[in-house]
Order: structure tokens, then C-alpha cells, then sequence
């Protein structure tokens, strides 16, 4: 059961970090202002609120490495498709480095919290 409640956090994390990535695009696709600015508000709004899910269930480091990760990613994308913008050797570089990093550092993140568990159910405070 705890997989499937940790891989609903990802999925709100990830969710998040799209909306980020969508709120910097409206802000460059749409010359209207008050339409970009609504836009804006309306995609922050929905990444807090997703953001916010994804705590429910994950670690505040896991929720904000997925969301920067995604955010990251689709702006990047985006940039690239939508306004033709050049992806430098350091952008494809950082996403070819930066996913087996976070991947290792979630992982001893995650094994440091197994043993605080450990030390926690060998504490059994004494009754007199």
C-alpha cells in the first residue's frame, strides 16, 4: 500500500512541475496581458495545489527534486520546440548527469530514513 500512496506523490510532484514549466510558457506564448497574466495565476495555482499533495505522501526533499526536475525539463523541451530556442551541450549535459544523482541521493535519503525507524523501534521507553 505504501508504494502506491509514494507513487501518487511523484505523480503530484510531477504534475507540479509541469504547471511551473506551463506558467513560464503562457508568460512567453501569449502577448495579451491580461491572458498571460491569468494564465499565470491560474497555473501557479494549480502547482501549489499540487505541490501540496505531493507533501502529503513524499518527503519535502522527493516533492521539490520531482518538481524541479520536471519543471526543468519541460521548460527546456519547450524552448526548444516551441521557440526554437538552442539547447547547450550544459543543458543536455545536466540532464544526462542530474537523473542518476538525484536518483542516488533519494536512494541514501531514503536509507537514512529506514534507520532512523530502526533506532526509533529499538527505543522502548522504560516502565517502572
Amino acid at each position: 500500500m505504501e508504494g502506491k500512496k509514494g507513487n501518487k506523490g511523484y505523480a503530484w510532484a510531477i504534475a507540479a512541475g509541469l504547471n511551473a514549466a506551463f506558467s513560464a510558457i503562457a508568460a512567453k506564448l501569449f502577448s495579451y496581458t491580461l491572458i498571460r497574466y491569468g494564465l499565470v495565476v491560474a497555473f501557479n495555482l494549480a502547482m501549489w495545489g499540487c505541490y501540496v499533495n505531493s507533501l502529503k505522501t513524499l518527503s519535502s526533499l522527493q516533492a521539490t527534486g520531482t518538481n524541479f526536475s520536471a519543471n526543468f525539463l519541460c521548460s527546456g523541451l519547450a524552448g526548444f520546440f516551441l521557440f526554437e530556442e538552442m539547447l547547450s551541450f550544459q543543458f543536455r549535459r545536466s540532464v544526462q548527469v542530474s537523473q542518476p544523482l538525484i536518483s542516488l541521493f533519494l536512494e541514501s535519503f531514503r536509507i537514512l530514513l529506514v534507520c532512523r525507524r530502526l533506532i526509533d523501534c529499538n527505543r522502548r521507553p522504560d516502565f517502572e
